[in-house]
């Protein structure tokens, strides 16, 4: 189905219901400081002139949860994968999922300066997708391989140095890392199914930010980039035919958590004579993690030679995912501010529906959706027209984005008048990946209801969306993958109520209740 005319409909994508236990993972830098989720002590707001400095010498223990996000590429093959390969070997795809975990570190403060080790380890489940091991074969003409790579977990040992800010830490990080994953390269064409699994090392380097809410107790959000190289494994099909497959992987992370500290506090007051440096006034910070469940429906229409005949039609319905995001806003006293967030997550479920019209045989498949994931992510600037007693009305400019990779997996033939197609379950046959970057022009409004009791409504128009994107078929080694590009305009919504589960005169720490969210 290779054809140069293509039609997207997105009506509406996120709709969530958002749950409640993420957390505070930031403080004011000036006045009390706004929170949305979890409720934390009063974290003590960091002045022009501190009273005393803090240490943040010790050991510590903590958890986090996060995203990674990069590219997977089979380089070379030995053995079978390689004489299979008349055309070529090579692959790559992109590579995306969740992971959370725990790790465990000791901090040691010299003047301003912080150094320190900490070894985290992770639980994941990220994956990627490539058309791999090309062949022109007598029997089915052009095949190819689906070779996937699965990482279940995730390891650094990095040393940390860093500058505070009082009780706000501002370090870079490098160190040695691992990996686990599994492997494998099958085709429908031929029973044959490749698998390796092991563990690979590298290297890592990041960037992160720590605050402490208290004396044991502090959060922080973290950015790494993993480089494992290229490495040679061996994959063996059921049948003990083996191949050395040279493979490259790389990862960017972010990540959100807390730490607290063992047998004595995270920071220790002192007053010494030394200073420290200062950041500027005037700011409140309202950020946090939280959790978001979602689902949506994209459908995809291909023309042909003429502009009225339709060809295919994808529905790719009842997607649900579940995403973690990380999102932050800067309020300045003179009205102007910044703000953002970054979510990433699995899609789990759904229906996947192919309708071809072609000139003589039609057919109509479903395809069980599972094992996606999308990213999103904004940046605003703006300034509030209304500032006062709790109300704020603002316009902002910015920038939004939107990732997917949605798979199919299986055909079950609903309806044909040629030959039935089929498939089983367990393989991939059909993915779609896009990614949406527009320009946003919106109004934001926030309302304090009752002392505990906030409500934030934001809309937004998008003059101009760019659309990059690849339909994989991965039966079909001589279309896949097809490139789809476009471009449209956009609408976005979204409300947000809150509650205060403490007192604003402490602070602002709430509870989202219900977030609507449309693309």
């Amino acid at each position: 189905m290779g054809h140069d005319r293509f039609r997207f409909s997105r009506p509406c994508w996120l709709k969530a219901l958002l749950a409640s236990n993420s957390i505070c993972w930031m403080a004011g830098l000036y006045g009390p400081a706004h929170a949305a989720d979890l409720p934390v002590k009063t974290a003590p707001p960091i002045t022009a002139a501190p009273s005393t400095l803090w240490n943040w010498t010790g050991i510590y223990v903590g958890a986090h949860l996060g995203g990674a996000f990069g590219s997977s590429d089979w380089q070379t093959a030995t053995g079978l994968q390689a004489d299979f390969s008349n055309r070529g070997f090579p692959g790559s795809g992109n590579a995306e999922g969740l992971l959370g975990g725990g790790q465990i570190g000791v901090n040691y403060q010299f003047g301003t300066w912080v150094t320190g080790l900490e070894i985290a380890a992770s639980a994941a489940d990220v994956d990627g997708f490539a058309k791999c091991a090309n062949r022109a074969d007598n029997r089915y003409g052009v095949i190819s391989f689906t070779c996937d790579n699965r990482v279940t977990s995730l390891g650094t040992i990095a040393g940390r140095l860093g500058q505070t800010w009082g009780n706000l830490l501002i370090y870079g990080k490098a160190g040695a890392a691992w990996a686990t994953d599994e492997s494998d390269a099958r085709t429908s064409h031929y029973i044959n199914k490749f698998n390796q699994s092991g563990t690979r090392w590298g290297w890592m380097g990041g960037l992160g930010l720590e605050y402490a809410f208290s004396p044991n107790l502090s959060a922080f959000v973290e950015y790494d980039h993993f480089d494992f190289g290229s490495k040679d494994s061996n994959y063996v099909d059921q049948f003990n035919n083996a191949s050395t497959v040279g493979f490259r992987q790389r990862f960017d992370m972010i990540k959100a958590g807390v730490n607290y500290g063992l047998g004595g506090p995270i920071l220790n007051a002192r007053a010494d004579a030394a200073t420290t440096p200062v950041l500027l006034g005037g700011w409140t910070i309202e950020a946090g993690s939280r959790y978001f469940g979602s689902t949506g429906r994209m459908q995809k229409d291909l023309y042909g030679l003429r502009p009225t005949h339709l060809v295919s039609r994808l529905i790719y319905g009842d997607q649900t995912g579940h995403a973690a995001e990380t999102f932050f806003r800067f309020d300045h006293k003179s009205g102007f501010f910044a703000r953002g967030n970054l979510g990433l997550g699995p899609l789990v479920d759904g229906k996947l529906n192919d309708e071809d019209f072609p000139y003589i045989n039609y057919s109509n498949t479903n395809s069980d959706m599972k094992s996606g994931r999308f990213t999103y992510g904004t940046a605003d600037v703006g300034y509030n027209f209304i500032n006062d007693d709790g109300r704020r009305l603002g316009a902002y400019v910015g920038y939004h984005s939107f990732y997917e990779r949605a798979n199919g997996f299986g055909i079950q033939q609903q309806a044909t008048n040629g030959p039935p197609l089929e498939a089983s379950k367990s393989f991939l046959v059909l993915s779609e990946t896009e990614t949406w970057r527009a320009a946003a022009i919106g109004i934001n409004a926030q309302a304090r209801l009752s002392d505990r009791l906030k409500l934030e409504v934001d809309a937004a128009y998008l003059p101009y969306a760019s659309r990059s994107g690849f339909d994989n078929h991965w039966l079909r080694a001589d279309i896949n993958p097809t490139p789809d590009p476009g471009h449209g305009w956009g609408t976005q919504f979204e409300a947000v109520l809150s509650y205060a589960r403490l007192r604003p005169l402490q602070r602002w720490c709430g509870r989202p209740l219900l977030v609507l969210y449309n693309r």
